[in-house]
């Protein structure tokens, strides 16, 4: 006993244990403290991204507690949303006019209660929250991305019919066995080429045959209208490509044309050209021309 002390001293390794005692009791306390009272609602949403010059509308599927659905990353969604609510209870803003961009809309339940809410730059007050939701979305680097011999934007060579219309929805008709789709919203602007994106499968339900004319349709980065031949000219990116005939079309091809080899053909056009990839190359001339 210290004199004067009025008590005894605890022991040395009885004082570590409660310090480290209180240093994890403080560990779980701090994460609360930043993300605890954000528990995330239950939400089932549909999230739609429509791009005027590219390509969509896609419609991913969306559920919160615990995150889940076709969205990119489903967790990181649901978390920007229990941050910032706003996301989805945001009023409908005033519209004015703008040049044709990028927007979202959000349809479903949170919490419980109905919900159908749209965002654009063209909606006053709206510039934070699209710039929010365009950053949680695939932007125009992928979905207008032509991948040889592979695929076009979010879809891929051999993905399920249900993948596929589980972002694009019913198509607008049927031509020559494609399921045609118009891309985006042609209102305003090119009305003389309707922009359509075709989508064909095989009997066993896989997507075989991928046809496109969206205006920003890209190669490594660079736009194929600015690379697409003029005539009997060629120019960029395309210069080592082969010349073949679609039909009464001419096109450029990226490897010989034979039958059941997976295979990337561009046709020309005065504006902006169409770009077909299929696993059976007959389709991949009946596609672009008959879209």
């Amino acid at each position: 006993m210290r004199a004067g002390g009025g008590g005894t001293k605890a022991p040395l390794g009885r004082a570590r244990t409660r310090r480290r005692a209180s240093i994890v009791v403080l560990a779980v306390v701090l994460p609360c403290l930043a993300g605890c009272g954000r528990a995330m609602p239950v939400a089932s949403l549909q999230i739609t991204y429509t791009d005027p010059m590219g390509f969509g509308p896609l419609t991913y599927g969306l559920r919160c507690s615990p995150p889940s659905g076709n969205a990119p990353d489903p967790k990181a969604i649901c978390a920007a949303i229990a941050s910032q609510p706003a996301l989805v209870l945001s009023g409908p803003g005033q519209d004015h006019s703008c040049p044709p961009t990028p927007s979202v809309g959000v349809h479903g339940t949170y919490g419980g209660k109905p919900l159908s809410v749209a965002f654009s730059a063209c909606l006053g007050g709206q510039g934070d929250l699209i710039s929010r939701w365009l950053a949680l979305l695939p932007g125009s680097a992928t979905l207008d991305a032509v991948r040889l011999d592979r695929g076009l934007g979010p879809l891929t060579l051999g993905q399920s019919r249900a993948t596929v219309q589980a972002l694009l929805g019913p198509a607008k008709r049927v031509s020559a066995g494609i399921d045609v789709y118009e891309s985006g919203v042609a209102e305003g602007f090119m009305k003389a080429t309707p922009v359509l994106l075709g989508v064909g499968y095989d009997q066993a339900g896989r997507l075989q045959t991928l046809a496109s004319n969206v205006i920003a349709l890209s190669l490594d980065g660079h736009e194929i209208a600015s690379t697409a031949p003029r005539g009997n000219g060629l120019a960029g990116l395309l210069k080592s490509w082969m010349h073949v005939r679609c039909g009464r079309h001419a096109a450029l091809a990226d490897h010989p044309v034979g039958d059941g080899v997976p295979t990337t053909i561009i046709e020309s056009s005065p504006d902006h050209p169409t770009v077909v990839i299929s696993t059976v190359a007959r389709n991949a001339c009946a596609a672009g021309t008959g879209a």
